[in-house]
């Protein structure tokens, strides 16, 4: 009989080399002793569980990453990233001891892989969010309807991106599902709670269903994909923006959809895989509104993406998030608006110096040759005026200046476009008396320090000076 590997390792000791644990073990009904601690992927506190039998998994939550194995030999797999051999000499076993280790298992939980649903899981989601659909707007759900208005959607918003709503819990089996209790880890049957049903689409096909539940949890159906809310959005050379969650990306949707592809992860660790990686270079820039809490949960997420997406900056949102941006009438468009202007402009290329043969010369003709004792020559060369130069490109002369200093016309017309953009949206909102650009930086930046802020009924207007223009926030 061969041994299993339980029996020939230990195997708290073995997760515990990546998971930090946390409590005293549960009893299992089948797998023996039940240990919770942090995640070794997402990092995520007690979310990881392990049990004596070897099996691994950080899907039991929502908010799980949802890796998971039935041994240590498969978290060296697919986890750690090591070979068939690797991970045996790893775990200090026969590799011959287990021959159809080299077999894939069939199917992930879910949110695990970015390979698409069998076409029978995606023909069975497709159905139940019709059904979904169809109850939310049947007359039955207008509790439900008002919530997602004083969320700030608009009907539009809510059918376009196909919401709807289970008004309980709903089972079906495995099979008209396409999957198979051992590619579930032994769940009988497809379970899906009451709450409001948010579709992920690629290609057209539904890729993950997840569902907002009343008490504002997430619920990830069992089969779903790991896959990003809204990918189908963006174009290629166009500007993206990634945020958390699926009301944030639907949002900014709602307001400036027209100016930028928005994408939402379904929180901070999810999405990064090669696939989508792939999928959001394709941007030209991309924002990464991640949400603003006090834990800095959204920033630490930022960072991740912007160690792998080369265009992409933090543009942090004037409220907690996108959508409270939304709820408390705050301009979503005129937030996006400057970053794109930004990013819009091209790099200007470095003009290549004057030629000049003797360090006391100091104009831009070439003298006449002559050895440095008989500097300078006989005949006598008129220094030619130097003529101011760009204060943001040392390298371009100035075509234009205020009393703020000397700019290029690319500066210009940029100052300009912040001065007109940033007055238009001002007056909109109700504050005709803006401060005037023209009074120059320095006067700009005194009045803002002696000011601090704009009063705006319950809005407050704060404008700082960047490098390349203003950028106008927003704050409760």
């Amino acid at each position: 009989m061969t041994p299993t590997l339980s029996s020939l390792i230990d195997i708290p000791a073995f997760y515990s080399r990546y998971s930090r644990i946390s409590g005293k073990p549960t009893n299992s009904r089948t797998d023996g002793k039940e240990f919770h601690g942090s995640c070794p992927v997402c990092f995520g506190q007690d979310r990881f569980s392990f049990w004596e039998s070897g099996r691994f998994s950080c899907s039991l939550r929502s908010s799980g990453c949802g890796i998971h194995g039935s041994s240590p030999y498969w978290f060296l797999r697919d986890v750690a990233g090591l070979s068939h051999r690797q991970a045996c000499d790893e775990l200090d076993i026969d590799p011959d001891m287990l021959p159809n280790a080299t077999q894939a298992p069939a199917l992930p939980l879910f949110m695990t892989r970015d390979e698409p649903p069998c076409k029978k899981w995606m023909d069975s989601a497709e159905a139940f969010v019709w059904r979904a659909e169809r109850y939310l707007w049947s007359g039955k759900c207008e509790n439900v309807l008002s919530y997602l208005h004083s969320r700030g959607f608009v009907d539009e918003t809510i059918k376009r991106a196909r919401l709807g709503y289970c008004p309980g819990w709903y089972s079906d089996s495995l099979a008209n599902w396409g999957l198979t209790p051992i590619q579930t880890d032994g769940q009988g049957e497809i379970k899906i709670p009451e709450g409001i049903v948010l579709p992920f689409f690629v290609q057209d096909k539904i890729w993950k269903l997840s569902i907002r539940r009343p008490d504002k949890q997430y619920f990830q159906v069992t089969g779903s994909s790991d896959c990003l809310f809204n990918i189908d959005s963006l174009k290629p050379g166009e500007p993206a923006m990634l945020l958390e969650g699926e009301f944030d990306a639907l949002s900014v949707l709602q307001e400036a959809g027209d100016l930028i592809a928005p994408i939402a992860t379904g929180g901070t660790s999810k999405g990064l895989s090669a696939r989508w990686i792939a999928k959001l270079l394709q941007a030209s820039i991309i924002l990464i509104g991640f949400d603003q809490d006090e834990n800095l949960s959204g920033d630490q997420g930022a960072k991740e993406w912007l160690n792998v997406l080369p265009q992409a900056i933090r543009w942090e949102p004037w409220a907690k998030d996108a959508n409270d941006m939304l709820k408390q009438q705050l301009p979503i468009r005129l937030w996006v608006e400057p970053a794109l202007h930004l990013v819009s402009i091209p790099e200007i290329e470095r003009e290549e110096p004057a030629l000049r043969i003797h360090p006391s010369c100091t104009c831009d003709l070439e003298p006449s040759p002559a050895s440095p004792a008989q500097w300078p020559p006989s005949h006598s060369i008129t220094p030619k005026k130097e003529q101011p130069k760009c204060q943001w490109h040392a390298n371009k002369k100035a075509k234009q200046s205020d009393t703020s200093g000397f700019y290029c016309q690319k500066c210009w017309e940029e100052r300009l476009f912040f001065q007109d953009a940033i007055l238009k949206d001002a007056k909109a909102l109700g504050f005709p008396n803006l401060l005037n650009i023209a009074e120059g930086k320095d006067a700009w930046e005194e009045a803002i320090q002696q000011r601090g802020h704009i009063a705006l009924g319950e809005v407050e207007i704060v404008l700082r000076i960047k490098k390349h223009g203003l950028n106008a926030h927003l704050s409760k």
